[in-house]
């Protein structure tokens, strides 16, 4: 009688065990699915190149169309405006009013309102899409950046030269400084 209850409670014991390893199995799918849904939303907000046009972006003006689809056209054509940081990005989220120019004979204008803040040099890369900002006030720091453009807006992500690696930020084409909403 003990040998069989030995063998009942082994035999329940295995039982319980193979439908453990189903709903683990079970489970893992559910998991791997739900972390596939999260990277999938996580890929469509820390990838802005997907999802830049927007309210926000310029669509309700009429904007000058670049001459050419280089980027060199693409940056100088209007002005840019600061739209906001990107989350995560140590660029400051409550980004109102900045603005930058970037100028056909490689010169720059930023600032924010009506104020020019700072000026410099541009130069960019077209292969690899690097811009490099070069201030005249030797107080400043240079800087480089990754351009992602579709239509009129850009992102513009930090690179390691000058440590600004860890900067991202939206821009939208402007035809005009912001205006103060007082």
């Amino acid at each position: 009688m003990k040998y069989l209850s030995l063998v009942l409670v082994l035999a329940l014991f295995l039982a319980n065990c193979k439908q453990d390893q189903k709903s683990a199995v079970a489970d893992s799918e559910t998991t791997a699915a739900e972390v596939a849904t999260d990277t999938t939303q996580m890929e469509s907000s820390s990838r802005p190149e997907q999802g830049l046009q927007g309210e926000d972006y310029g669509e309700t003006e009429k904007l000058d169309t670049p001459k050419d689809k280089t980027l060199f056209s693409f940056l100088t054509t209007n002005m840019w405006e600061f739209t906001r940081g990107i989350e995560g990005s140590s660029f400051p989220n409550g980004i109102v009013g900045k603005w930058i120019v970037f100028n056909e004979d490689n010169s720059y204008q930023t600032g924010y309102w009506e104020n020019m803040t700072s000026q410099g040099t541009w130069e960019i890369d077209e292969k690899t899409k690097t811009l490099h900002l070069t201030p005249s006030d030797t107080n400043e720091r240079e800087s480089q950046w990754t351009i992602r453009a579709k239509s009129n807006s850009m992102v513009l992500s930090g690179t390691e030269r000058y440590g600004n690696n860890s900067s991202q930020v939206f821009l939208a084409r402007r035809l005009s400084k912001p205006e103060r909403s007082y």
